[in-house]
């Protein structure tokens, strides 16, 4: 990427009220979604975001996090932020009614589940008792 295409594609404002995390989502997916990145998978880094977007490490993360929501980057540690194949078409599929995994898989794609992270939480004692099914004794 050239300094002077840089400096016309990765542009943040930081004056406005709009949050600098949402701010760099929304580039992200533009550039997503018009083919930017042409090579597949694309590589970026979080040093190369934060360096010429000027923002902070934690503005990357938060922006990036939403991405990976989408499905439209995965995290590789330690090599960077991969774009993941198809991902402007899943895009315009989502933006017509199908849901992501719908639109992954109409691409040939097969979409996987995995768990992060599962703990065994308690609810609260009024929502046990609105949730309890009432059963009386013999």
């Amino acid at each position: 990427m050239t300094k002077k295409l840089q400096e016309e594609v990765l542009r943040i404002d930081k004056t406005s009220l709009e949050p600098l995390y949402i701010q760099v989502q929304k580039l992200l997916e533009k550039l997503i979604a018009t083919n930017y990145f042409e090579k597949k998978p694309f590589i970026l880094t979080e040093k190369f975001l934060i360096e010429n977007l000027n923002v902070s490490r934690n503005t990357i993360r938060q922006a990036v996090s939403k991405l990976i929501e989408k499905g439209l980057v995965v995290s590789v540690r330690p090599r960077g932020i991969v774009i993941v194949q198809n991902s402007s078409k899943i895009m315009e599929e989502t933006v017509s009614g199908l849901s992501y995994t719908e639109a992954a898989i109409k691409l040939g794609q097969k979409p996987i589940t995995k768990i992060l992270d599962f703990k065994l939480i308690e609810p609260p004692e009024n929502c046990l008792q609105i949730l309890q099914p009432s059963v009386k004794p013999l």
